[in-house]
């Protein structure tokens, strides 16, 4: 992601959320800030300096949101610039405090609202991309319907389904219990992810699952069935054929390649 592009999204999930935001790349090299004073700065060296954020970091290989509370209810999140893609460096979100006794001293947000919040950076990031990449002769009616549903409770539906996929993906997701997560009908949450994230939600549900079995494989010596049940997996085989028609091979030449390097 240029550094235009970085700057539209960061901006965008500040104006909205109020939340200071800075974009570090893979190496930790801090790229740009946004809502970020003299008071956050003097707190984050103090509370969340760059060592912890390195640290923390690391979690983003098995979570897809880190959470991280100092002392005296500083808080600060961590996230991939692009989901489940490290490699394009992270976002870092904070300070804030989820505690409505310090709402006085600290940027207060409740703690249920986090992650909805921190949805709304892939929502800018979809729209961005959008913005930046569609060729202006390819404007067919569908795309402009799909851009004008991005504004509205459609894409609102889809990225809290996203979320929840991210959170529980090692546990047995359905389409019930993920519709009446959302409190919508199952065959217009199918329809309406569908036409959102181009995928099917099984689809999407199986490249997550696969990109989280990728971590376990390159730094654990858990067995492939040990890696297939943590990830959400119902059975190795399963696990199996699913990683090798998305990666081309299978978890175990997946890695012993890695282990060649």
């Amino acid at each position: 992601m240029d550094s235009t592009h970085l700057h539209l999204v960061m901006e965008n999930f500040h104006l909205c959320s109020h939340l200071p935001i800075r974009a570090f790349d893979a190496l930790g090299n801090e790229l740009l800030l946004t809502g970020f004073d003299e008071k956050d700065a003097l707190i984050s060296s103090q509370y969340f300096p760059n060592a912890t954020i390195r640290e923390e970091a690391l979690k983003l290989h098995s979570q897809s949101i880190v959470h991280y509370s100092a002392h005296n209810g500083v808080s600060f999140s961590l996230c991939p610039i692009l989901k489940a893609d490290l490699s394009q460096g992270i976002f870092v979100i904070g300070p804030y405090t989820t505690e409505p006794s310090l709402k006085d001293v600290l940027l207060f947000k409740p703690a249920h609202c986090i992650d909805h919040l921190i949805g709304l950076v892939y929502i800018y990031e979809k729209q961005t991309t959008q913005l930046f990449f569609t060729p202006p002769c390819s404007n067919t009616s569908d795309e402009v319907s799909l851009d004008e549903e991005s504004m509205d409770e459609h894409n609102y539906h889809v990225t809290k389904a996203e979320i929840y996929i991210e959170k529980h993906y090692a546990e047995p997701i359905t389409l019930d219990n993920l519709s009446k997560h959302l409190g919508i009908n199952k065959s217009y949450f199918c329809t309406v992810f569908k036409k959102v994230t181009k995928q099917s939600f099984c689809t999407y549900t199986n490249k997550i699952r696969v990109e989280k079995s990728k971590y376990l494989l390159t730094r654990t010596n858990d067995s492939i069935l040990d890696i297939a049940l943590a990830t959400g997996f119902s059975s190795s085989s399963y696990f199996n054929t699913t990683f090798k028609k998305m990666v081309g091979k299978t978890p175990l030449e997946y890695r012993n390649d890695f282990k060649q390097q």
